[in-house]
C-alpha cells in the first residue's frame, strides 16, 4: 500500500516519504516475504499512475542505494510489462507510462542508457516483425509515440554517455519510418 500512496500527501516532505518507503521495502523481513509482491505492485502503479513516474523513478534510485538486486529485478519486470503493452496489446497509455518510468530511472542512473537503447531498439523489431516486416501506420504512431514518452527524459545521459543527441535520434526515427 505504501508504493502505491508515496507522494499523495505532503508534498513538502516527499524524500522523507520516499526513503521510509524504500526502507520498508528493504527490510530483510520484508525482501524475503514479499519480493514478488513489491515487483509487482511497482509496476502496476509505473504502469497506471503516470502523474507519479518522477516519484517511482527517484523511489528506485533510493532502493538502490541498499538493494541493487531488487532494483534489476524490477526493471527487469518494468521491461517485459513494456513488452507486453507495446507488442501485445497495442496500449498506449501503459505503454507509454512504462516507458516514462524506465527513462526517469535512466536519467537518476539506475538503468544504463545501453539498456534503455537496446530495449527500444528490440521493441522495433518485435512490433515490426509482428507486423511482417509492415509496420502499418497506427502502430507507428503507437511505436513512436512510446518513445517519445520517455525520450526527451533520458536523451541527456544519451547525449553524455553515447554521445547521442536528441535531433540525432529524432531524424534517425524519422528516416526509419519514412
Amino acid at each position: 500500500m505504501q508504493i502505491i500512496r508515496v507522494g499523495d500527501e505532503k508534498r513538502s516532505m516527499i524524500e522523507d516519504h520516499i526513503i521510509k518507503v524504500r526502507d520498508s521495502i528493504v527490510s530483510h523481513e520484508a525482501l524475503n516475504r514479499h519480493r514478488a509482491l513489491a515487483i509487482e505492485t511497482f509496476v502496476q502503479v509505473a504502469t497506471n499512475l503516470p502523474h507519479k513516474a518522477f516519484v517511482y523513478g527517484a523511489l528506485l534510485a533510493y532502493i538502490a542505494q541498499k538493494e541493487e538486486s531488487l532494483v534489476r529485478d524490477i526493471a527487469h519486470r518494468l521491461v517485459e510489462a513494456l513488452q507486453t503493452s507495446l507488442v501485445e496489446q497495442r496500449n498506449v497509455h501503459a505503454s507509454k507510462n512504462i516507458t516514462r518510468v524506465i527513462a526517469i530511472a535512466v536519467e537518476y542512473g539506475v538503468v544504463s542508457t545501453q539498456v534503455f537503447s537496446q530495449t527500444l531498439l528490440q521493441l522495433l523489431d518485435e512490433c515490426n516483425s509482428m507486423a511482417g516486416g509492415k509496420i502499418s501506420s497506427s502502430d507507428l504512431d503507437l511505436i513512436l509515440e512510446t518513445i517519445m514518452a520517455g525520450l526527451p527524459i533520458a536523451s541527456p545521459r544519451l547525449s553524455t554517455e553515447q554521445g547521442l543527441d536528441f535531433g540525432t535520434i529524432l531524424e534517425s526515427l524519422r528516416k526509419l519510418f519514412s
